[in-house]
């Protein structure tokens, strides 16, 4: 009895691996082909031109950014004329995918041009939301960060590019759980960042995040991003939400709106536009993403 009972055991661990194999296999495939959209995506834009880009892999639903509101981006490219003199160039270097595969964001450096092969008018980061829909992914939401024309940021400096597979032991895995829900876990940061946003991205912060703000490096460590946060000062975070959602097995909630700042030394309140994903790790839901743009200067 005891040697059935063994091998009962021992049949199991060998299908439980094998379908944990394979679910990986299948996750990571999900990424490959996420990464090669990624990329098609950026050379069709510099053969063809970039309203054809985006209107190519937009989601009927996807959102861009028009002077810091949200909008819906095929409704904005109807109205943009067709420009082939411009060039628009980008490469991933950062990015995650849900278990499920069907979810997934990267971001990298982007060089933005009025005439092919002239001086960048401006430079930054991308960030962009993908979703799966008809067997292959549609950008769902697609933002970033615009750098100053002199600041001292390497774009060519690349972070990891990486998936399901762990930078290192810091990073957490997903975990499914019904304890916490995610919409009153970000509604509890928001509540604790109208008064102590430090406090409130300490609590609520992945230990491997990343962190996109203007005339900034990719900032993807929980200590860069404390740091970052301690030299900008700020006293209140207030977190307008214009819109949300989620993959389909609830691994990313995403949210993005308008976010309101006042910093200690001024008096003044900033404001731009803010996207945050969060995942459920072993200690509870967790920002894995936060992206925040400034209102640029309207042009006169």
């Amino acid at each position: 009895m005891k040697f059935i009972r063994h091998k009962v055991l021992a049949m199991l661990m060998a299908l439980f691996l094998t379908g944990f194999s394979f679910a990986q296999e299948k996750v990571q495939q999900a990424w490959e082909q996420l990464i090669a959209n990624e990329w098609q995506f950026a050379q069709m834009a510099l053969e063809a031109s970039i309203k054809e880009a985006f209107e190519h892999y937009l989601s009927p639903d996807g959102i861009l950014f028009n002077g810091g509101m949200p909008i819906n981006g095929l409704k904005l490219y109807q109205m943009v004329p067709l420009q082939k003199e411009q060039e628009l160039k980008w490469h991933p270097t950062y990015g995650r995918i849900s278990s499920s595969g069907d979810m997934g964001f990267t971001c990298g450096p982007f060089t933005y041009s009025e005439e092919r092969g002239g001086v960048p008018q401006s430079k930054g980061y991308f960030f962009s939301i993908w979703k799966r829909r008809d067997s292959t992914y549609r950008l769902l939401l697609d933002g970033g960060v615009v750098h100053e024309k002199n600041t001292a940021v390497n774009l060519s400096a690349a972070s990891p590019l990486y998936g399901r597979e762990p930078i290192d032991d810091a990073v957490p895995s997903f975990v499914q759980t019904d304890q916490n829900i995610p919409e009153e876990e970000f509604a509890h940061f928001c509540t604790i960042a109208r008064e102590w946003p430090a406090r409130a991205y300490r609590q609520y912060l992945s230990a491997v995040p990343l962190l996109l703000r203007s005339s900034w490096p990719l900032l993807t460590s929980s200590r860069a991003v404390f740091n970052y946060l301690s030299e900008q000062s700020a006293k209140f975070h207030d977190y307008e939400v214009l819109g949300e959602g989620k993959s389909v097995d609830g691994e990313f909630h995403y949210y993005y709106g308008r976010l309101h700042i006042r910093h200690k030394a001024s008096a003044l309140l900033e404001s731009g536009y803010f996207v945050q994903v969060w995942q459920s790790e072993k200690e509870g839901w967790k920002i894995v993403a936060d992206v925040y743009q400034a209102d640029l200067p309207k042009e006169t």
